[in-house]
Formats: C-alpha cells, structure tokens, sequence
C-alpha cells in the first residue's frame, strides 16, 4: 500500500507546550488543552482561527469529550476534574482528586474515570458528582484510561510498565500484565481484530490479542524515542503513532509495515514532541498536536485504488 500525506492546514494560538487532543462538537474539528491552560477548538476550515471554550487556570493533561457531544472533561495538573457544559458555556462541575494531578480521563456509562499521577484511580457518578471509587491501583501514574463498551473492560496504561484491565460493572481487576520495559503511555483497542495496543517510553509498538487472552502478537521498534500517543485510520487498516523524536509515523495493520514518516523538513511536520493524535472518519482528516504549540491536519490519501475512508 502506497500512501500520500498532505498537510491541510494548521493552527497556532496556545501560548505552551499541546498535551492533549480530542474530538470537538461536529465533524471536522477538535479541542485541545495544554500547558497553558486553555481549552481551544479548532476547525479545519477557519484555519488559524480557534475558538477559546474555557480558561482552566492550571495545567491540563488530559481531556475527553464524552459522547454527548457536549460535556468536556478537563484534567488539571493541580488536582482535579473540570466538568465543562460546552453548550450552556459554563464550568457544570469540579471533582476533586485530592491534589493528585490528573493524567488520564475516561467515561464508562454513568460514570466519569480519572487516573492520578501517584497510581490513584478515581471513580464518580456522571450526574451526582458522587465519588463510588478511589483506589491505589498501580504502582505509578496512570497513563491512559480505555474502556471497551463490546467486553465490558475497562484497560489501564501505568507507568509501572503494567497493563490492567478492569470488569466494567464491579471495577474489579481481571489481569493485569507486564507490557513494556518502561512506562505504557498510550492504549488503543481495534474492535474488528480484537487487538489491543500499545506503546510507551521503550519507543516499542506492541500488538495484543485478546483472542488468546492477550498473549503477544508482534512487537514493532517504532520510535527513536517515547511512543506519546496512537491512532487508527481507515477500517482497522492503519496505525498511526506520535512520539517524542517529532515524528507521525503511519503503519499498515496487515503486515505491520512502516508506510509513511511525517517529518517537520520534508513535510512541514511538529519540530518538538508529538504528543497526541485524533482520526476524524467523518472528514477523514488527521490531527496531531505537541510540544511546539501547533496542530497539524493531514489528509491521508491511498496513490492506488482502495476505499473511499469517509463516512
């Protein structure tokens, strides 16, 4: 498989480093959160010109739109959860963790996930606020939050080189694995293949499956340095990963072959760490982000035949 990559536009606005990237209100745009505390939305068509949500005041690691497509969750260095009405523009809730910054969000049905520096994972009721859960559950920072609605999992990325996964319902651990050298930073779960995943600060892509009760399938040396982040194109056909050494690489699914590097020289790619990804299928766009400041959409396009990716 021949692949061309274009660079569709990209945006500039957040005054530090970008660590994280989700999917905005409609097709074709995302938010992004960082350093500096701002909550910015960004669509492909208005170019440079984001859209400030929300000043948070802090940090923010993390952030997760949930499926409403509305309601933003926020993760702040300092603490705590932000729950932002994004319709009604206001702050609807603040959750607190106790002081332990927040690395991880997820929600899973009626509740809301976060994962702390220190290895905590919290659990709140959606609507309440009301804490059900807060567990020392690993032995380092919880890097990724994924739960899988079709097994009624929930997986969890540590920095203690572990991988857990949880029953949905009860919140109980079901396995738990050692999966890398160094710190999982980022999970990914292709339903199709029933694969899961993952990559981390040994630069090392590792496929999962779950067919053999997540036994090894193939383990990639992708990076030079720390995989940040990783995303799915297409139908279950390619991977995408972002890692520290500035570099987007595209992998192919079926044979686990290096397809395309996305570099600042050649193609007008990220000058520091890249840090988070996000696959839009509806405009078929991809968006990175990271340490430089800027988001960057690409357009993926096959040289040769194949399907249509847009939905």
């Amino acid at each position: 498989m021949n692949l061309k990559v274009k660079k569709v536009s990209h945006f500039r606005g957040h005054e530090a480093a970008i660590y994280t990237l989700t999917a905005g209100r409609k097709p074709g745009t995302v938010i992004t959160a960082g350093a500096d505390g701002h909550i910015v939305e960004w669509a492909a068509e208005r170019g440079d010109e984001g859209k400030l949500l929300a000043e948070a005041g802090s940090q923010l690691f993390s952030a997760r739109i949930l499926p409403d497509g509305h309601t933003l969750l926020a993760g702040r260095m300092k603490g705590d959860v932000l729950l932002l009405d994004l319709a009604a523009g206001r702050l609807a809730m603040t959750l607190s963790t106790d002081g332990r910054s927040v690395f991880s969000l997820a929600a899973s049905g009626p509740r809301i996930l976060a994962g702390t520096a220190d290895g905590f994972l919290y659990v709140w009721d959606r609507v309440s606020g009301h804490l059900h859960e807060k567990r020392a559950l690993a032995g380092q920072s919880v890097r990724a939050i994924l739960p899988v609605p079709g097994r009624s999992e929930i997986f969890l990325a540590s920095s203690d080189q572990h991988i857990y996964i949880l029953d949905a319902e009860t919140l109980g651990l079901k396995h738990r694995w050692k999966a890398h050298e160094h710190s999982v930073f980022c999970l990914l779960w292709l339903p199709g293949r029933q694969w899961l995943i993952s990559g981390g600060r040994d630069a090392v892509l590792r496929i999962w499956d779950a067919g053999t009760a997540f036994e090894p399938l193939h383990a990639i040396p992708a990076h030079r340095l720390t995989i940040n982040d990783l995303a799915v194109a297409g139908d279950e056909e390619l991977l995408v990963s972002a890692g520290r050494d500035k570099e987007v690489r595209i992998w192919s699914l079926d044979d686990y072959q290096l397809l395309k590097v996305i570099q600042a020289e050649r193609d007008g790619g990220h000058r520091h760490s890249v840090n988070a990804l996000h696959f839009d299928p509806q405009s078929a766009l991809l968006y990175s982000t990271g340490d430089d400041r800027q988001v960057i959409a690409w357009q993926i396009d096959r040289l040769r035949g194949g399907k249509d990716w847009r939905r």
